[in-house]
């Protein structure tokens, strides 16, 4: 848990040299179809391409996970992301489920399983009830 909590800490500073820190040449970061840099990126340089795009898109967002389910080897957290909304003060809210896959104390693969409106389909089929 507490590598993930340094990974979501890392992205909310978008502190890239403290994400890079954490994860290897074989790392994975496997983003749905819908998402803003969708399909899979391995290693330091693909986790750069994906979290500069998210990044850019998503101005002030900040990740913070509300539940986790631990699974062996895995990790699945429902995690809520906010920004702000722009000419405004309102935040916009949206629940993701993200699973993150661990080799000993290494973490080698973060899965976004569903977000938005996909969340709940998402919950399902990890067996989250």
């Amino acid at each position: 848990m507490d590598i993930v909590e340094r990974f979501i800490d890392a992205w909310n500073r978008r502190d890239l040299d403290a994400v890079l820190a954490l994860v290897g040449e074989d790392f994975e970061y496997v983003n749905p179809p819908n998402a803003i840099e969708p399909g899979t990126r391995t290693g330091t340089e693909g986790v750069t391409i994906v979290l500069t795009k998210q990044w850019d898109g998503l101005a002030d967002a900040q990740l913070e996970i509300a539940h986790t389910h631990e699974h062996e080897d895995q990790l699945v957290t429902e995690t809520q992301l906010s920004r702000g909304m722009p000419d405004s003060t309102v935040r916009l809210e949206v629940l993701a489920l993200m699973r993150w896959t661990f080799e000993g104390d290494r973490l080698v693969r973060c899965e976004v399983l569903g977000a938005g409106s996909s969340f709940n389909d998402a919950r399902g089929e990890a067996g989250i009830g």
